[in-house]
């Protein structure tokens, strides 16, 4: 119950503009982690680019300074039910800057994602980890831990004079 609490207070507190974009995704990409390339503006979520104080009257926001390199998010689409046309992705922190250059931190991106026969460009598939390399992973870490609860045991031993 705890955890429930900390992700949707993060939510709530004081942030920047939040903006939406749409994108299309190869159907067969959903249930994977994909990499989207954000372009330099996107749409005002608060107006829909119609514009509003949120943006300034623009109706698009900047997500990066001009000659700096593109911003890009890494995510996981769910599996696709046959009925969805769409669904609408929520990604914290990736949305644009406030007006006091950070401060607060940035909005949020509401993400529209559209199956399709093919991608929109910047839109990538991102490496799956096979399992052998995920095992092996594992084995690491589990050896790792061994070793440091082996190494604990014989210096509690020393400390309390068994040794």
């Amino acid at each position: 119950m705890n955890q429930l609490g900390k992700v949707t207070r993060e939510l709530d507190v004081a942030r920047g503009p939040d903006v939406q974009l749409r994108i299309t995704v190869q159907s067969s990409w959903f249930g994977q982690r994909i990499a989207l390339c954000l372009p330099r503006n996107l749409n005002c979520a608060a107006c829909s680019g119609g514009g509003c104080d949120r943006c300034g009257r623009a109706g698009a926001l900047s997500m990066f300074e001009r000659g700096t390199p593109p911003r890009s998010v890494e995510l996981a689409l769910p599996r696709l039910t046959d009925d969805a046309r769409e669904i609408c992705i929520r990604v914290p922190h990736e949305g644009a800057l406030d007006e006091q250059g950070g401060v607060e931190g940035r909005g949020h991106l509401l993400l529209t994602v559209c199956p399709g026969a093919g991608s929109d460009e910047g839109v990538m598939l991102c490496a799956e980890r096979s399992e052998d390399a995920e095992r092996a992973l594992l084995m690491r870490r589990s050896i790792i831990m061994a070793v440091l609860l082996i190494a604990l045991f014989f210096g509690m031993l020393k400390l309390s004079g068994w040794l």
